[in-house]
């Protein structure tokens, strides 16, 4: 059911289409202030937020053949499989970064290094400190 505060809903509707929850609370009209990420943080918590975040994702996946997880699932796949061209590795690590909500900035990674070893998280990580480095 769509939230009656007009802020939170489109709050909602962009965190659900991957918009990082910053980007996401300045569409929706709230300051950019010191206390912007802690007040999307208590906004995440909060149960109208949450439940709205459920059903949006749900009427989403509806649409959509594959999750967003089931995307980022197989992108991980292209970026750890020792196979794939550097290409394949650096468009897998922008779709994925695209799909977390990071395509503010566009984000080029030099590999430097074989992935096909890297976590999850070491994955994260390198795309997070090439954002920051922008």
């Amino acid at each position: 059911m769509i939230l009656n505060n007009t802020r939170q809903e489109i709050f909602c509707q962009n965190v659900a289409n991957g918009k990082t929850l910053k980007a996401s609370a300045l569409k929706a009209g709230y300051k950019d202030t010191k206390n912007l990420e802690k007040n999307t943080c208590k906004l995440m918590e909060q149960e109208n937020v949450k439940r709205r975040l459920q059903e949006l994702k749900k009427e989403l996946e509806k649409r959509y053949i594959l999750s967003r997880e089931d995307l980022l699932v197989e992108l991980g796949r292209i970026i750890r499989d020792g196979n794939s061209r550097n290409n394949d590795i650096i468009s897998a690590v922008n779709s994925a970064a695209k799909l977390q909500g990071l395509d503010e900035n566009t984000i080029n990674l030099n590999i430097k290094k074989s992935v096909e070893n890297l976590s999850d998280e070491e994955l994260a990580k390198i795309i997070e400190e090439e954002k920051e480095d922008k």
